[in-house]
């Protein structure tokens, strides 16, 4: 998709100086957050938008135009194609609903337009999408308006506008435990891109680790999951959050993107032998993307555990009995060390319930997760931390920080109030993934084992 990611030059066909409509948010996107390439607006009513000279069309832009914007009716868009091709442009990105996804009369003016797009050699984005994010460039060309974008090395992209949209909004604006996608696109319709387009590009990009996408159908499977697969062998796993499981779910897909809805075939162990964690909401969707973005595989599935609560310890065994993980047993030397910081009468395994222990600062929890990660018997360390006002104390980054991971990672859970609003504070920018429950730290601590220890196995 580079033809669309690494535009230069970009022309906006029904750009407007109206803050309400979607070809003044694209434009007023493009360069707020820095786009170093031409814009162009096009509309004969205006001289200029947004102090860039305004076109009365495509023709009349001096040199070459690699990317145009359609915000305008889809039944005038035929007719400007040929003009497109003139100016030697690579793709063009509708905007514009009302296609394959609303009517039969809409679905042949796609075809239409992909048919014409084919025979001058255009690329189509769309129809029906809410534009793309693309950092390398510094290019944020959507029409929903975003005060920040994080850059970082997740790529995300969605068969619906919420993924380039109003929930990437929520993730954008993040205080804490921020994500920073290098990537993200609303495929709409999928009439010409589509989701094995955008892996493969993603996939050749070596500092994107993880590719989350929505999709309601997957439009040509086996390319599909020969790419999901190509992406595994890099370690960089398919987080698939899947519209239309059910009856109720493919009759909303069907007026929502004009698509039937999965596969049956396509069941859990079938996607996971191909490289692609399936997911079953949102929530879990980025859970697990936070995992992967922050923190290195663990090399097996036995997790060491220190909690300050017991009910925690308790309710994280019972998680990890349900998902299929392990709480080993832990080694004598691992019991001694953690034997010094709890009263003699305290009975110890894993979990570790170092209990009060929370009140006496950072040394306790530093030496006993310290404790943990040493030990041989452990993949990846689950602390489980009460952020209340009797467990608060000073540098709660610094005793993270300090610790010896030995190449295993690390998962937190934080439950509290004003206090772990504060330790988060503290915490962003560590890496540290910070869950709200043992349930779902577990619940990304075996998405990534599994992952990585599957052997891909190609199915027809």
């Amino acid at each position: 998709m580079k033809e669309v990611f690494e535009a230069n030059s970009i022309a906006v066909v029904g750009a407007s100086p109206n803050k309400d409509r979607p070809g003044y948010t694209l434009i007023n996107s493009m360069l707020i957050h820095g786009f170093g390439g031409a814009v162009y607006p096009i509309n004969p009513k205006y001289p200029e938008i947004l102090g860039q000279k305004c076109y009365p069309s495509l023709g009349q832009i001096p040199g070459d135009v690699d990317l145009v914007f359609f915000a305008v009716a889809g039944n005038a868009i035929p007719d400007l194609l040929d003009e497109c091709a003139r100016k030697k442009v690579k793709a063009i990105v509708i905007i514009s609903a009302g296609f394959s996804e609303s009517s039969e009369q809409g679905a042949q003016l796609e075809t239409r337009i992909v048919s014409r797009c084919r025979e001058l050699g255009i690329r189509l984005l769309g129809p029906n999408t809410t534009g793309f994010v693309s950092m390398p460039k510094k290019l944020v060309a959507s029409i929903n308006h975003f005060d920040n974008w994080f850059d970082g090395n997740l790529a995300i992209g969605g068969q619906t506008g919420i993924f380039a949209g109003a929930y990437m909004d929520e993730v954008m604006s993040r205080k804490n435990q921020r994500l920073g996608y290098d990537l993200s696109v609303s495929l709409g319709n999928k009439a010409d891109y589509d989701e094995v387009d955008f892996v493969k590009y993603s996939d050749s990009r070596p500092q994107i680790k993880a590719i989350q996408l929505y999709l309601e159908s997957i439009k040509r499977p086996t390319e599909f999951f020969e790419a999901s697969r190509e992406a595994a062998r890099k370690n960089k796993p398919i987080i698939f959050l899947r519209g239309g499981r059910t009856l109720l779910g493919k009759l909303s897909t069907r007026a929502h993107t004009g698509s039937m809805g999965q596969d049956a075939r396509f069941d859990e162990e079938y996607l996971k032998s191909n490289g692609v964690i399936p997911v079953r909401d949102i929530e879990e969707f980025f859970d697990i993307a936070k995992g992967f973005s922050y923190q290195p595989p663990p090399k097996g599935p036995r997790v060491g555990v220190v909690t300050m609560s017991g009910a925690n310890g308790t309710l994280a065994a019972d998680a990890a009995d349900d998902l299929g993980l392990g709480f080993p047993e832990f080694a004598q030397s691992t019991l001694e060390s953690l034997r010094k910081l709890v009263p003699p009468d305290q009975v110890l395994r894993n979990p570790a319930d170092i209990g009060f222990g929370m009140t006496m600062g950072d040394a306790i929890r530093r030496n006993s997760m310290q404790a943990v990660l040493d030990d041989p018997n452990v993949d990846s360390l689950l602390m489980i931390d009460l952020a209340v006002a009797n467990s608060d104390y000073p540098n709660v980054a610094k005793t993270y920080s300090d610790l010896r991971t030995n190449g295993k990672p690390l998962f937190v859970v934080l439950q509290g109030g004003s206090v772990k609003d504060k330790w988060l504070g503290e915490l962003e920018g560590t890496r540290i993934p910070i869950y709200p429950t043992p349930f779902r730290a577990l619940r990304v601590i075996q998405a990534m084992g599994q992952f990585y220890k599957n052997e891909l196995t190609p199915k027809t």
